[in-house]
């Protein structure tokens, strides 16, 4: 499995990436990385971010060549940190994509579905009561 290294992943507004930037930079994070919709940093993230819409501390990367690939890869990282941990019954297990990648939101309904496919074959009682919602 190649991973990418660890860092900080911040989601906001497609078009606010430069705006989010900043304000990471003014609390002393530089950007690494952006796209539509997200902003990479080194470090912990702060708390009160204005632009921000979701913090992912610790962030991997997950590469692959092609769907299964990507969908082996999350599932092997997944299982390998959650390996430790009892999931309760209707826990959140939810994929979103960014905006502005042309197809990006095809391919990455595809990964999702060969994900949860492959999850319930590794681990039935996980893949089964998993939901795609936020709790309450």
């Amino acid at each position: 499995m190649q991973n990418l290294p660890a860092c900080t992943l911040f989601t906001c507004q497609p078009g606010y990436e430069s705006l989010l930037s900043g304000e990471l930079e003014s609390r002393g994070l530089a950007s690494s990385g952006s796209g539509p919709g997200w902003v990479l940093a080194d470090g912990a993230p702060p708390d009160e971010l204005c632009f921000a819409h979701l913090c992912l501390a610790d962030a991997v990367g997950v590469a692959g060549d092609s769907i299964n690939a990507l969908a082996v890869n999350l599932l092997d990282l997944f299982l390998e940190r959650m390996r430790e941990v009892r999931l309760p019954d209707g826990w959140p297990l939810i994929f979103r994509f960014a905006d502005g990648e042309i197809g990006l939101g095809q391919r990455g309904k595809s990964v999702e579905k060969e994900f949860r496919a492959r999850l319930k074959k590794r681990d039935g009682a996980a893949g089964s009561s998993a939901i795609r919602r936020c709790p309450p």
